[in-house]
């Protein structure tokens, strides 16, 4: 089955919000009481996005971060998972380094996957069966993880805003040394499918359906792996948007290795032989 009807008008919304949100980004800060400048970005955006799917596609399912509904209300439709903001914390701190995340999901899986950070104006890709690519300007590449087999040549991207110590456990019981840090999950995941970085652990619950969507779908068709932190699939069928056994992602070369720390980690079995 083909996606790339859907692919195109989500790049085109994911295009529309971002420059919404670049108007908000570069405002300056208001002090009459209305919406501050992420409240604002966020809800334009979102108004944006959800206004264009339904119009395309008004069969489909939409859950969206500032919806009440969850996945499991749409039984046998397709379903659209949408963060029109993904890391407002980024926004706030003046970084640049939040996106936008549209996903699809069909029969519980993600088939399709963007991710646009408006500030770069970089744009990734990817539908099932279709492969992933990079957009910068008019200029397209195909999207491959890297080959880096073993963790100690890896090199681990971590959250800016939200890193805590089981990640750094993690990076040290499998011997990474190198690491980046960065802000929205879309961003980070997109590092992955760039080369630009091998591994990515959350071992929190607090990311949702709508910030890994897009994301597994792009790092799937890139050739690497998303899993929660026990080495199970994500689940984006459910009423509980939390993805709360948290998230691996890696270009799947070692992937059970990593799942392996990041439980370690999390249980807190690091023993004297670890130090």
């Amino acid at each position: 089955m083909s996606f790339e009807v859907e692919l195109d008008r989500a790049c085109e919304l994911a295009r529309e919000a971002g420059a919404a949100i670049l108007e908000h980004y570069r405002a300056a800060p208001s002090s009459d009481g209305e919406l501050d400048p992420v409240e604002a970005a966020l809800a334009v955006a979102e108004k944006i996005i959800v206004a264009g799917l339904l119009e395309t596609f008004p069969d489909d399912g939409l859950v969206s971060k500032g919806s009440s509904e969850t996945p499991d209300q749409f039984p046998g439709k397709r379903v659209w998972l949408v963060d029109p903001l993904d890391g407002m914390r980024e926004f706030r701190a003046r970084n640049g380094e939040f996106s936008v995340l549209l996903g699809l999901i069909v029969g519980g899986e993600p088939v399709l996957g963007v991710i646009h950070q408006p500030t770069t104006a970089v744009l990734y890709r990817a539908a099932q069966g279709s492969g992933a690519q990079v957009q910068r300007g008019e200029e397209s590449a195909t999207l491959t993880v890297s080959d880096v087999a073993t963790t100690e040549g890896m090199v681990l991207v971590a959250s800016r805003s939200h890193r805590d110590a089981r990640t750094n456990d993690v990076q040290y019981l499998l011997g990474i040394g190198n690491a980046l840090v960065s802000g929205s999950v879309g961003i980070k995941v997109a590092l992955i499918a760039e080369q630009r970085c091998d591994v990515y652990v959350h071992t929190s619950g607090h990311t949702k359906a709508w910030d890994t969507c897009a994301c597994e779908a792009i790092l799937s068709e890139a050739g690497g792996m998303m899993t929660d932190c026990f080495g199970d699939p994500l689940r984006y069928d459910r009423r509980n948007v939390l993805h709360h056994r948290g998230i691996v992602a890696s270009n799947g070369r070692a992937h059970e290795e990593i799942v392996d720390a990041a439980m370690r980690a999390i249980r807190g079995e690091i023993d004297d032989e670890d130090e």
